[in-house]
């Protein structure tokens, strides 16, 4: 859990610093964490007249009246300022410049609240002094540019009012715009950029007017007007020389589905180039730029032009990366597959034939634990593994190595054949005589330090498998006189660090030993082939996963826009391919030939066990085959399905069976001798492993012993 946990986090890591390196972590900046907290500019008109007089420098006089929408997440954390951002252009060497003349609130009904200047700016909440009337609210501050937020410089205007919370108010701007009319030797060129940025996309409406005065109007004929921005690279502009006596007009009204942008494209910018004899008639007195004594007409042409086809010229990049997508995406199928046919070009692989999909009979006593993972080695292994706990107990039982009772809420074990540990024959002599038996021999017992029996009495008991000794050994450990609650097993065990965890490992190795002792695996790594195309099938879907979703969000945010769906094309096609590895790699199961028959056979069981077939046919079925049956079909999480058909084919259960008590006949017991212990000792586990990664942990376990 521990790999995966670090392995998410990586991923996590590379995905950001993958876009970070590429902007699109500009993209998320613009994302509000807290989408009920906004001031957001929704309505602009906006008013530019173009100065150009005898002995002052030209320059171009806006007003803009704005609509701000406020909505403050709480009364109690009002807006306190607004602002209106001012592009920060530079141009053949000259860098726009404001002179703010005036900010005016404008009422609902019409009246108007002059704003005076702030002496300062104040921006943090630590600045903020609510009824200081020297600073605000109910002022403004210019903070020019260029933007340093070391020296808290920003190119903005800044509206001081008193907590709004949600309302909408409007202010008029006035300001003056310098040098952005230039002059050279062929052409004058105005360019005005009245929006941009990502808070344009909450714009509703933007009405404009471009005002130049008819006597520094270009001849018809003699000036072109172009505008840019938008989703669809430009809109719509109109002209009249009536709207405003004396002025020539150009003019624009934009409405919500006007105003769609792409990240590429959040602007809002008007051009008007005049040339030939008018080259200059309205910047006759506009500043000398580092062009001004060349001839740029041409090179401003191939710009226009440039943006003008750049539509056209991604709608090809687009077409190609589309195609390429595809091309890939055949490829990423093909190697799929060529991935498949290598390993079983590489590895031998034994089929069977000779067993029908129902197989009624016990094919061996196979550990339960070995047979769940036989059951399911070639399939999708279910997500509650806890039957294999309680088959454990069960199959304890019926071999009569303990007993089981229900007791109110819980469940009481008591075992019956006492086994013993140490390396000393006298402990163990000396336990037995404790537990009542005085004519017990010590030279009856076997030693190594593993839990055994009786050599008289372990002759006459049907042997453990390798998981039930595990699981016996570990009730002895916790059974201090024999007698033991589920619910203080669980706890004991949970406690038990140490030996959980050695349980815990035991049942892992137990799939590896029990198969090469068997002679059912060719080798230790048994699963080699599996795992191998697992690993490929996780990068195709990591690959798929970055395609589908960073890769699209940068691509979104660029003029390739998701390529016609390209990426998304290819992403499909490497998640398909690894959903196809990893559904194809259940099978690739390094058995031996007789490892394939057995796995044959405890399929076909399951299947039997599983189907209908159990409950309708009358086919006579022994008692101890019964029991069998249940200890199985509760490894393979079917209990219920086999108790149902227990009670309606052997009514006699109950009573001449080892299981007589029916409360194992029930979901509840289930829940607590599989669920529960399986939950304890993983959490033992678990506990074992964090502290001996963190060098702590405790010696020798927990509460176990007893002898």
């Amino acid at each position: 859990m521990a790999n995966k946990i670090i392995s998410v986090i990586y991923t996590v890591f590379l995905i950001f610093i993958f876009l970070s390196i590429t902007g699109a972590s500009d993209w998320f900046s613009d994302l509000q964490l807290n989408p009920f907290d906004y001031a957001r500019i929704t309505e602009l008109d906006y008013r530019a007249e173009v100065v150009d007089e005898p002995f002052d420098e030209t320059y171009v006089h806006v007003t803009e009246r704005i609509t701000f929408d406020i909505h403050a997440a709480s009364r109690a954390n009002g807006f306190r300022e607004l602002w209106r951002d001012l592009p920060e252009d530079e141009t053949d060497g000259l860098r726009a410049q404001y002179q703010v003349r005036s900010v005016t609130q404008i009422l609902p009904d019409g009246g108007r609240i002059p704003y005076p200047k702030s002496p300062q700016l104040y921006w943090e909440d630590e600045d903020y002094e609510p009824y200081n009337s020297r600073l605000g609210p109910g002022k403004w501050f210019h903070s020019p540019g260029p933007y340093d937020e070391s020296r808290r410089r920003y190119e903005c205007v800044f509206f001081y009012v008193n907590d709004l919370y949600r309302e909408k108010v409007v202010y008029e701007l006035e300001y003056d715009l310098y040098n952005t009319v230039l002059k050279y030797n062929d052409c004058c060129d105005l360019y005005l950029y009245p929006y941009y940025g990502s808070t344009i996309k909450y714009l509703e409406s933007f009405n404009g007017e471009v005002l130049i005065a008819d006597k520094d109007m270009p001849s018809e004929g003699n000036y072109d007007v172009f505008t840019y921005g938008t989703k669809a690279e430009s809109f719509p502009v109109e002209e009249s020389d009536r709207l405003n006596p004396g002025y020539h007009t150009f003019y624009f009204n934009l409405d919500k589905d006007d105003l769609k942008f792409r990240t590429y494209n959040s602007y809002l910018e008007f051009e008007l180039v005049a040339y030939n004899e008018d080259y200059s008639c309205f910047a006759d007195n506009a500043p000398d730029n580092l062009y001004s004594d060349e001839d740029v007409l041409d090179e401003i042409y191939e710009e226009q032009q440039y943006y003008a086809n750049i539509s056209n010229k991604y709608r090809v990049y687009k077409q190609i990366v589309l195609a390429a997508c595809v091309g890939l995406s055949v490829l990423v199928v093909l190697l799929a597959k060529k991935i498949i046919n290598g390993i079983t070009s590489k590895h031998i692989f034994y089929t069977q034939t000779e067993y029908p999909e129902y197989y009624r009979d016990i094919p061996s006593d196979l550990d339960p634990n070995f047979a769940a993972f036989m059951v399911f080695s070639k399939d999708k292994k279910p997500k509650d593994d806890s039957g294999v706990y309680s088959a454990l107990l069960l199959s304890l039982a019926r071999k009569k190595y303990i007993t089981l009772s229900e007791t109110h809420d819980d469940v009481h074990i008591k075992i019956l054949q006492r086994p013993y540990s140490g390396n000393n024959n006298n402990s163990a002599y000396l336990d037995q005589l404790f537990n009542g038996n005085p004519s017990a021999d010590p030279a009856a017992f076997t030693v190594n330090g593993q839990y055994i029996m009786n050599t008289d009495e372990a002759t006459q008991m049907e042997p453990l498998t390798p998981c039930e000794e595990f699981y016996f050994n570990l009730l002895i450990r916790q059974a201090y006189d024999n007698n033991i609650l589920m619910s203080e097993f669980q706890n004991r065990i949970m406690s038990d660090y140490e030996n959980s965890k050695s349980f815990v490992d035991s049942m892992k190795n137990s799939i590896v030993n029990i198969g090469i002792s068997e002679k059912y695996f060719q080798k230790m790594a048994y699963d080699e082939p599996k795992k191998h195309i697992n690993s490929r099938a996780n990068l195709f879907f990591v690959i798929g996963l970055i395609l589908a979703i960073p890769v699209n969000l940068i691509s979104y945010q660029n003029r390739l826009d998701l390529a016609f769906g390209g990426y998304t094309i290819l992403a499909i096609a490497c998640i398909l391919s690894a959903l196809y590895m990893k559904k194809e790699a259940r099978k690739y199961i390094l058995f031996t030939y007789e490892g394939e028959m057995e796995y044959a056979k405890w399929r076909g069981l399951y299947n039997f066990l599983n189907s209908e077939t159990l409950m309708n046919e009358r086919t006579i079925i022994e008692l101890p085959v019964w029991e069998k049956y249940l200890v199985y079909a509760t490894a393979f999480g079917l209990s219920e399905k086999i108790i149902e058909a227990i009670k309606i084919r052997c009514p006699e259960f109950d009573t001449q069976t080892t299981y007589r008590n029916s409360g194992y006949h029930s979901r509840h017991f289930y829940h607590r001798t599989g669920h529960r212990v399986r939950s304890s000792v993983r959490s033992g586990s678990s506990f074992s492993s964090a502290s001996s990664y963190y060098g702590g942990g405790r010696d020798g376990g927990g509460g176990g012993g007893g002898h």
